[in-house]
């Protein structure tokens, strides 16, 4: 039972964050592109096309003691992205204390604040699972993080979501 309910607040969680991404895109442009594939998959249809995932930028050199963490995570290391402004904060109901998700505002590129979160959450002890242009997934512990960036106009939203590690 506790299983399925870990399981059901994922997929909320999940959901909510691409609600939220996608209304955070509007009237903004995407640094996502498609391309066309030069043979189409028989279970597609011809001329359908398919997202490429760029990859990640190199992490940038971080000092742990440089950092400063979000004070309501500060138990788990999750660290501020430095000059951007606070837009708001959903707690969810997990084991980890206060975990939730915090949506953040900057006029740095994607490319910066992964490379960023990528050094960063290495320097504190983070495991980093996996990596792209606009994404990073780590653990530490009990405690997932994922951060989402997503570019806008006049510049990009940083979604950090701190959930139970599967």
């Amino acid at each position: 039972m506790r299983g399925l309910r870990r399981v059901s607040r994922l997929m909320i969680v999940v959901l909510l964050s691409a609600v939220i991404l996608a209304g955070c895109s509007r009237g903004g442009t995407s640094n996502t592109r498609g391309t066309e594939t030069a043979q189409a998959n028989p279970t597609e249809q011809a001329g359908t096309p398919t997202r490429t995932v760029e990859p990640a930028p190199e992490p940038v050199t971080v000092s742990a003691n440089e950092l400063q963490m979000i004070e309501e995570w500060r138990s788990s290391q999750v660290p501020a992205y430095p000059g951007a402004s606070r837009v708001r904060f959903e707690p969810y109901q997990t084991q980890v204390e206060n975990g939730g998700m915090m949506v953040y505002r900057t006029d740095d590129s994607p490319e910066q604040v992964v490379a960023f979160y990528r050094g960063a959450l290495q320097a504190l002890g983070w495991q980093e699972l996996r990596a792209d242009a606009n994404k990073v997934v780590a653990k530490r512990g009990e405690a997932a993080l994922t951060v989402n960036v997503n570019e806008q106009e006049g510049g990009t939203a940083i979604l950090l979501m701190l959930t139970d590690a599967p």
